[in-house]
């Protein structure tokens, strides 16, 4: 087979991406790679996801989650002002206003399942409420929300018990009131009527309706921390990341073209989060005890996994490796994986020896971390988010990493590298890794999950051993095997 060689933008120096899997990985000026995506165009690279789902639906039926959307058409509540004074809070939805909020619910609908390789797919329900909201929650200082159980009081029992996965609440916030929350949500132990929930207010009423509408982005936010709770509590998938992952990751709100966070939503619901947690999305099994073991942590390490038999499911078929698996699977007694945190919240994760090692080591502190090939992978971000209209995605110059890698001196065998890679564009580089001897994408020993301590944010890695074909390359791009048969 001959992998395609690596596309170049019109000045014909500047690399813009490299070709796999139908998209392309985007690469950096510093030679690293950022995201996969399939256009820089959001809308293109949205529809080729949605038909992607359409075609991966057609061949497994996707798991169906039913989402209660409540619709409040009127408010008309006391609430209390910074300054003490008390007044009437009104909002009235028109007709045309409420059959938008439905528009908005298909838009989030269609972002589930186009970013879940349709995997999942939203059972919609629907309840108007036939009499205004008198209360609204307070937050303190003048601001509040409406959560569910105050939106539905007195009409609760209308809906039926433990049926739902998840109930939403759009609403209009009077012009007076200020907003302690665009959006919340909270999970089953203190939701409604056994569902957990979310409720958000109709922020935008004059954006194109569709997909990328901020009020669907929204809906699809606020719906995943209600994934949260179940990937947590009830399935045992504690290395799911939060929604508010993002800077951890590496990303800005307008990251790869997209609005409102949108190209990490993509990347969290379709790659950090494997897809037969879709498929197996369990809302209705009791908690689980908080001494249960996470999924992976029984998974002996010391074997190689392909990655093409795990991929859909490595959360719970690979194992959770410590720094002492590390350490054994290297034969380097004091190796850790640091995790360390730039002041916008990106991380850093850096492989740690007092050995000599055979590779690049960096010791260098954050803020003069070159991007390089070496120990060090820094997700690191732009010093100010990009334009929408950026015609690289805003990566160009991104200072963002992707692999990090160390080799034990004087190893020997087939496997004596330890690659550490980016779960969102792990199968893709891959594919692409130029190795000798056993192809990395069947050299997968296990993953690692680490706790960012002071947001207590999740960060994953897949990790691998392999023989790497180019060690001494500086760049990341210069590890894949490009214009090479294989």
């Amino acid at each position: 087979m001959l992998v395609p060689l690596i596309l170049f933008s019109s000045t014909a120096l500047n690399p813009i991406g490299i070709p796999v899997d139908g998209g392309f990985l985007q690469t950096t000026e510093a030679g690293s790679l950022a995201r996969f995506q399939y256009s820089y165009d959001p809308q293109a690279d949205f529809q080729e996801l949605f038909a992607r789902a359409q075609s991966q639906a057609g061949k497994r039926p996707p798991r169906i989650i039913k989402v209660l959307q409540v619709i409040v058409p009127d408010i008309e509540a006391e609430v209390v002002q910074a300054d003490g004074k008390k007044e009437k809070a009104q909002s009235s939805m028109s007709r045309g206003e409420q059959e938008l909020c439905r528009r908005y619910f298909q838009g989030y609908q269609s972002l589930v399942f186009a970013n879940t390789n349709g995997a999942a797919r939203i059972q919609p329900f629907e309840m108007v409420l036939k009499k205004p909201v008198k209360n609204l929650d307070p937050m303190g200082n003048g601001a509040y929300w409406l959560s569910a159980p105050t939106a539905l009081a007195g009409v609760e029992k209308a809906i039926r018990e433990n049926f739902f996965d998840s109930i939403c609440v759009y609403y209009k916030k009077p012009d007076n009131v200020k907003a302690g929350l665009l959006g919340g949500a909270i999970g089953r132990d203190y939701g409604v009527r056994g569902s957990a929930f979310w409720t958000q207010w109709v922020h935008d009423w004059k954006a194109p309706v569709g997909p990328l509408n901020p009020n669907a982005i929204v809906s699809l936010h606020e719906w995943l921390h209600n994934v949260s709770y179940y990937t947590h509590q009830v399935m045992g998938f504690t290395a799911v990341p939060d929604c508010h992952a993002a800077e951890e990751h590496g990303y800005w709100s307008r990251d790869g073209g997209y609005p409102q966070w949108q190209a990490w939503n993509r990347d969290l619901v379709g790659k950090l989060i494997p897809s037969e947690v879709w498929y197996r999305f369990d809302t209705r099994s009791p908690e689980r005890a908080p001494s249960s073991p996470a999924k992976g942590e029984e998974i002996a390490p010391g074997k190689f996994y392909s990655w093409q038999q795990v991929s859909g499911e490595w959360m719970s078929k690979l194992p959770k490796l410590t720094d002492k698996g590390l350490a054994q699977m290297t034969g380097i007694t004091d190796l850790e994986l640091k995790l360390e945190q730039f002041s916008d919240q990106a991380v850093c994760l850096r492989l740690t020896t007092s050995s000599v090692v055979a590779s690049t080591y960096s010791t260098q502190g954050l803020e003069s971390l070159p991007v390089r090939l070496d120990n060090v992978l820094a997700m690191k971000r732009l010093s100010k988010e990009p334009e929408l209209d950026d015609p690289r995605g805003g990566y160009g110059s991104a200072p963002i990493e992707s692999i990090a890698w160390i080799r034990p001196k004087g190893a020997a065998g087939e496997a004596p590298d330890l690659v550490l890679v980016r779960t969102d564009i792990a199968g893709p580089v891959m594919r692409l890794l130029d190795t000798v001897g056993r192809p990395a994408d069947r050299s997968v020993i296990g993953y690692i999950h680490r706790t960012e301590p002071k947001t207590n944010e999740q960060v994953t890695l897949i990790a691998l051993k392999v023989r790497l074909a180019n060690p001494n390359s500086p760049t990341e791009v210069g590890l894949l095997k490009l214009g090479k048969k294989s």
